[in-house]
């Protein structure tokens, strides 16, 4: 009877330990973070929705303070939306090679850089934000959101430049 009661009392105790998913769930390492991003992402981040009539971005940020999040991810998407309608990639690569004779040995070195940048030029006017998901993360906030431009609004690309890696 003492092994049923403690069997009982440990599958409870077990049953309300957070995991994952849940919404007071509190990431130990890197990995239960990323699985537990995986797990309360909206399925309109996962998959962003497609039209022939307007261009959907997706994005997420994390952040002590609620509206730092919101904004954070708005500027996440709004980054993705202009790289959708028009990103450039710039890429440079270097090689360097060294030769020296040690003695009468040669000795040869070889060393290659290579750097991508994605640079757009546009000012994101004209958006929509279509769904907007703000979750707490133990004492930070974690917000998803979608946004969207439709097709038929002018896109002005002469002033703005946003540069990221």
């Amino acid at each position: 009877m003492k092994n049923i009661i403690l069997v009982i009392i440990g599958s409870f105790l077990v049953s309300c330990a957070t995991v994952p998913g849940d919404s007071g769930f509190i990431p130990e390492n890197r990995h239960q973070a990323i699985e537990h991003i995986i797990k309360i992402s909206p399925d309109w981040f996962k998959k962003p929705l497609t039209s022939e009539s307007a261009i959907y971005a997706a994005a997420t940020a994390v952040s002590k303070d609620y509206q730092m999040s919101i904004k954070k991810a708005t500027l996440y998407a709004k980054v993705e939306l202009a790289d959708k309608i028009s990103g450039n990639i710039v890429a440079e690569d270097t090689t360097m090679s060294i030769e020296k004779y040690v003695g009468e040995k040669l000795t040869t070195a070889s060393e290659i850089e290579s750097n991508a940048h994605n640079v757009v030029n546009m000012e994101i006017h004209d958006y929509e934000v279509s769904e907007v998901l703000t979750i707490p993360e133990g004492n930070l906030y974690r917000t998803f959101i979608l946004i969207k431009k439709p097709l038929d609004k002018a896109v002005d690309d002469s002033t703005s430049i946003y540069n990221y890696d």
